[in-house]
């Protein structure tokens, strides 16, 4: 890589030498990728590198002196925490950003990592601190390095950021994942958490919702933003974002109207483990309100969910029951929901559940939502919401409390709770505009510990069927 970057560097100079009013290399500015040669960093930089190819930027590792200093002065660093650095490091950054640069800053996992980072930016009132280890769903902040990218979904956060003056980038929840700061003169910095780099599946390179967005990360810390981004605000002039939860004082949401087709298409391929016993008491539920069922069929190698294959179903059931979701279909479930279509959505905890939950994400990105496994065992709460009106508050075990075994925990900023354990959410309900969606983890519908579920479970089931085609 380091061979082709300098091959292309001498032929621009060639160029330059050549035709009169070429821009010389000298002219474009300077990023260093002052990151480790080994590890996640390494993969990070080596990806960067060539996503910056193209763009008018001088890209390469840096070279440093025997006392540590740099003999170059870069318009823009990018680093990542590192505990092995020293005093000498930090007093050479700490003068490359009050010189005017700027920085872009990987925040890696760890305690010794958040350490680092703390250490580092200490100085200018920013705080890093351990995030509580769940994963959750997380969203663009409003802001002109953040416009018009795909939705991030899924991500594990390892650290949150915060400090006055800075504009978030990265929400999840309350807190932010990734912040930039403009010091006018005294250079710009964003921090970003490792992660939210990549997704549940691979975390070498940047998910594809991130890459974009770090390129416009490193030309606006570069000062070398392309004509078509707008300026981002300064501190004094903060970019307005909207609150992470709704005002107390919104309107509840009005009646969508009664679903328009009594036909449910049921996508649940899986008739390995407990997904046949789970499809039965779906189908029941949905039986109850006399809907009429089909379950989604495809020839192999082909996309299941489409716009033909959802057009004049009212409701689409969907689990997570495969590992091969792919964009096109989530694009599909999406545009059938905002043309006010009902899903039900289920997950559970099984034996290979890491890769169906990955793919299965991929489809919940598109609806705002994310699902994470791990969630601990516990009380189950009927929380107040219009499904769980009526229900039953005892279980039929011995005990007065229901009580569920580990599962799946969903994350949806923009739901309703329905059901809760051990302070996580196990089923969630959205309404929208036109449309609705219930999702729940789906292991509560099996035994535990030889125990059969409780009435009251298949009762929240069959009220959220109602629910999704408007009886109430």
């Amino acid at each position: 890589m380091r061979r082709s970057w300098l091959s292309v560097v001498i032929t621009v100079v060639m160029v330059a030498c050549l035709v009169p009013g070429a821009v010389s290399a000298d002219d474009q500015p300077l990023v260093l990728m002052d990151l480790d040669t080994l590890g996640a960093p390494w993969d990070f930089g080596h990806w960067l590198l060539g996503a910056l190819d193209d763009e008018d930027l001088q890209v390469r590792w840096p070279d440093y002196d025997e006392a540590g200093e740099l003999d170059e002065a870069p318009a823009c660093v990018v680093t990542w925490s590192d505990p092995s650095r020293g005093g000498v490091w930090q007093k050479q950054m700490r003068g490359h950003l009050r010189r005017g640069g700027g920085m872009v800053f990987i925040v890696g996992p760890g305690r010794k990592h958040i350490r680092a980072a703390r250490d580092f930016w200490a100085w200018l009132g920013i705080d890093v601190e351990l995030a509580r280890g769940e994963a959750g769903f997380a969203r663009w902040g409003r802001h002109p390095l953040t416009e018009d990218l795909p939705n991030l979904g899924a991500a594990d956060p390892g650290a949150y950021i915060s400090g006055v003056g800075g504009n978030p980038l990265i929400r999840f929840g309350r807190e932010t994942l990734a912040v930039a700061f403009d010091w006018g003169d005294q250079g710009r910095g964003i921090i970003i958490d490792q992660g939210v780099l990549g997704n549940q599946l691979n975390s070498a390179q940047p998910r594809p919702a991130m890459r974009d967005f770090l390129v416009r990360c490193v030309m606006w810390a570069s000062a070398a933003a392309p004509t078509d981004l707008p300026d981002t605000p300064t501190p004094d002039t903060p970019v307005p974002d909207t609150p992470d939860l709704p005002a107390p004082d919104l309107p509840a949401p009005g009646p969508v109207g009664a679903m328009h087709s009594d036909r449910v298409l049921i996508e649940i391929a899986a008739k390995d483990e407990d997904w046949p016993q789970i499809v039965n008491r779906v189908r029941r539920a949905l039986e109850t309100s006399d809907l009429r069922v089909t379950f989604a069929d495809a020839p192999e190698g082909e996309a299941r969910l489409t716009d033909e294959s959802l057009a004049g179903y009212g409701m689409v059931v969907i689990g997570a029951a495969r590992e091969d979701f792919t964009w096109s279909e989530a694009l599909a479930v999406r545009r059938y929901f905002d043309a006010g279509g009902r899903l039900l959505l289920l997950i559970q905890d099984q034996k290979k559940p890491h890769a169906r939950v990955v793919s299965f994400n991929g489809l919940l990105a598109e609806l705002e939502l994310a699902a994470s496994l791990g969630r601990r065992r516990g009380k189950v709460e009927l929380l107040d919401h219009p499904i769980t009106d009526g229900v039953r508050r005892r279980a039929s075990f011995s005990t007065d409390d229901i009580q569920a075994g580990p599962g799946v925990q969903i994350w949806a900023w923009q739901a309703d709770p329905v059901l809760g354990i051990s302070g996580g959410v196990a089923a969630s309900a959205w309404q929208a505009e036109t449309s609705r969606l219930f999702i729940m983890d789906a292991g509560l519908l099996l035994p535990w510990e030889q125990q059969d579920p409780p009435d009251s479970l298949y009762s929240v089931l069959t009220n959220a069927v109602r629910w999704l085609i408007a009886e109430d």
